[in-house]
């Protein structure tokens, strides 16, 4: 893929202007309201919640100061703002633009052309023609460059209007007409519901700036990670709980990407206003201490000498700090997208002509306000695709490196697998919406009322309620196929195998246990019985707050695996028990249930025909180290896509787990298999005790063996 980036590059190449922000936080915590007050919006006090994905409000355009833009697409001028919500498709905004820069790579091969052919000639005469233009299309025309002239040039560069080329042969006019060049955001509103936690892999893409927002005035509460009171929405989501997870989803997914932190509601809390900061302020520094990397991201708020910015959206157009944040994202963002910047790399100039054909595909009616038929497009064939590909100077094997590119950058999904790619999905808010469909679903619908309790209370789709409601939508009936694959591959539905339904569960939307899954089995055990026949995996940090959304994809990960299956025996929220190969029942659940720190995996029962065609040999077995090592891999494999979320398995601490006056992290912390099966003696570095080691135990039968597991820690 690296080396057909490289070679596009040579047919061509522009440096970006257009970046993602990307509204994050807490419920009603004023994200969609802290958007209007940055392009000059009024505000609604009333202001609905935002549900899935919304980029309905298209681009924000940040203008530059006139005459002091410099050449070549650097976009460090962009420093004083004069934002405006913009009405047009970024296509139609881009398009003169894109014509511009083809048409200044096809004067400098014409001059370059025409250099030649001078040097040959013996008078040297200063004041020789202009190379000809015989085959550039004038206003208007749509012929092909001849081949003398546009050797190696794809037909979009050899189709721009001659007039045009002709006035960029002019280097004067070519350094003159950069002063117009602007930087495009293109803006996302995510809800801040936790129902659509499970969604933001969807968009969480490094070439973006997040604003995570927090309002201020819920920093008053004394308890800043506890559940809601009873003064409190049952859907309010403690501050503190909300910017930890935003923080490390995007430290995760988005390494690389801008994280803003805003917290609004400051004329809310005016009277109190430096114990607020003051305590927003400790937090922060505390979190990046204990996830290293976010520091790196998160841009502080110098003028005010925090790690965020105060705003008060409902008088925006007075407030100093709307005006501080504006400036901060012009300066970021300038910096960002400039030669040198962390998102400045030029791109091969056809791949961004392919992306702005995509684009002008999606754009039409969706059938959303009932107007058909439809004319935006939401999937393309891959057929089509390498037509469109071809259409713009592409080679065949250029195509796919290409799609990989945009949809590593956000702008289509496009998956090389068997199954998916065939289908290229132009708009990854279309899977959003659909998915928020799901997530948000009514309460009752004519004849699906049975249907939906099912799907709401225990997780389960059915497919007729799918197509007769859910996606009964015209750009979603005509795509489920696609939507579904895609939706499977994104880990948010799995096909359910075991009730012989049409059906599909929803991870998300899976009930908890009521209780702890495996208190009956611990019971009778003694102290740490039942620690040593279970394998933890220990998330480090601040990142296990992320667990709720990745268990999920654990359940995904088994239900894919040839030698499992996943029954009814237990399908929850936060516990799920498989037949592992083997014979093996296992069940996987969080500890502690209400906060979780760590995951469990043991082994509640044992069969005599790994088929479970007969009956069960003992309750409660131990885990064997062959299903460890099964197990490993396959937590490997779940989270080999978020390079940045390590995690260790080992056994938790026997002593620390029953300490008194500690914390969750501190009771629940694990002792690594490096450590475990190195043969030396086994120290808790918590409680400084010995760890003494079972002889009946797993690990005890790994440590005796004499081949080496590769390292546990990933």
């Amino acid at each position: 893929a690296q080396t057909a980036f490289r070679e596009a590059l040579l047919h061509g190449k522009v440096r970006p202007r257009t970046l993602k922000l990307v509204f994050v936080g807490q419920g009603r915590a004023g994200k969609t309201s802290t958007l209007k007050a940055l392009t000059g919006q009024g505000f609604d006090d009333n202001e609905a919640s935002t549900h899935g994905l919304s980029a309905a409000l298209p681009l924000v355009r940040s203008g530059n100061i006139a005459g002091q833009g410099s050449p070549s697409l650097d976009l460090q001028s962009s420093l004083i703002s004069r934002w405006q919500v913009v009405d047009q498709a970024e296509h139609q905004i881009n398009e003169t633009d894109l014509h511009r820069t083809c048409a200044q790579f096809m004067a400098k091969r014409l001059r370059r052309g025409s250099a030649a052919s001078n040097g040959s000639d013996a008078s040297g005469a200063s004041d020789s023609p202009r190379p000809s233009l015989a085959g550039v299309a004038p206003s208007g025309d749509t012929g092909d460059a001849s081949p003398a002239s546009s050797a190696n040039l794809s037909p979009a560069v050899t189709k721009m209007p001659s007039d045009m080329v002709l006035k960029l042969m002019d280097e004067e006019c070519q350094e003159a007409g950069d002063d117009a060049e602007q930087i495009l955001l293109k803006t996302w509103d995510f809800a801040g519901q936790r129902e659509y936690y499970v969604m933001h892999h969807l968009f969480l893409t490094n070439r973006g700036v997040y604003l995570v927002i927090t309002r201020l005035d819920a920093w008053l509460r004394e308890n800043l990670d506890g559940p809601a009171s009873g003064e409190e929405d049952e859907a309010f989501e403690p501050p503190l709980e909300a910017l930890t997870f935003w923080l490390c989803s995007i430290h995760v997914h988005a390494p690389d990407a801008i994280v803003i932190i805003v917290g609004t509601h400051a004329d809310k809390i005016e009277s109190r206003q430096e114990e607020v900061y003051s305590r927003v302020q400790e937090e922060i520094e505390s979190l990046m201490e204990r996830v290293p990397g976010v520091e790196q991201q998160v841009v502080v708020n110098a003028a005010k000498d925090l790690c965020f910015f105060p705003v008060d959206n409902a008088h925006a157009h007075v407030d100093q700090g709307i005006a501080e944040l504006r400036r901060c994202i012009d300066r970021e963002v300038a910096d960002a997208l400039a030669s040198g910047g962390i998102f400045g790399q030029e791109h091969p100039l056809r791949w961004v002509q392919l992306r702005e054909e995509f684009e002008e595909c999606a754009e039409g009616t969706n059938g959303d306000d009932g107007v058909l038929p439809m004319t935006a497009s939401f999937v393309l064939p891959f057929a089509r695709v390498k037509d469109m590909a071809a259409a713009v100077g592409m080679c065949e094997d250029e195509v796919r490196p290409c799609l990989q590119f945009l949809h590593s950058c956000g702008n289509i999904v496009f998956f090389d697998e068997d199954g998916l790619r065939e289908s290229v999905v132009l708009d990854p808010q279309w899977l959003a919406d659909a998915m928020a469909h799901v997530l948000n679903c009514p309460r009752v619908v004519q004849g699906g009322v049975a249907a939906i309790r099912r799907l709401r209370e225990r997780g389960e789709l059915e497919d007729d309620l799918l197509q007769r409601h859910l996606w009964n939508a015209h750009k979603f009936r005509e795509h489920a196929d696609v939507l579904l694959r895609m939706l499977y591959r994104f880990d948010l539905i799995i096909p359910e195998k075991w009730t012989g339904r049409s059906s599909h569960i929803v991870p998300s939307l899976l009930p908890k246990v009521k209780g702890d899954p495996g208190e009956e089995a611990e019971s009778g055990k003694g102290e740490g019985g039942s620690v040593w026949e279970s394998l933890f995996l220990d998330f480090h940090g601040m990142l296990c707050r992320l667990l709720p959304t990745l268990f999920p994809k654990l359940l995904v990960a088994a239900s894919r695996l040839p030698d499992v299956e996943i029954s009814d025996l237990g399908v929850f929220r936060d516990s799920f028990r498989v037949l592992w190969t083997g014979g093996n029942e296992l069940l996987f659940d969080l500890l502690p249930p209400e906060r979780p720190e760590v995951v469990r995996v043991r082994a509640v029962a044992t069969y005599q025909d790994p088929c479970y065609r007969s009956g069960v040999v003992e309750e409660g077995s131990a885990l064997s180290v062959a299903t460890v090592q099964s197990l490993l891999l396959l937590f490997d494999a779940t989270l080999s896509n978020n390079s940045h979320l390590s995690f260790s398995a080992g056994v938790l601490c026997e002593h620390c787990q029953h300490a008194q006056g500690r914390s969750h992290s501190e009771r629940h912390h694990v002792i690594d298999l490096s450590e475990l099966t190195s043969g030396r003696v086994v120290v808790c570095h918590v409680s400084g005790r010995v760890v003494a080691v079972p002889p009946n135990s797993w690990v005890a039968t790994w440590r005796g063996e004499t081949a080496c597991f590769p390292s546990t820690s990933s």
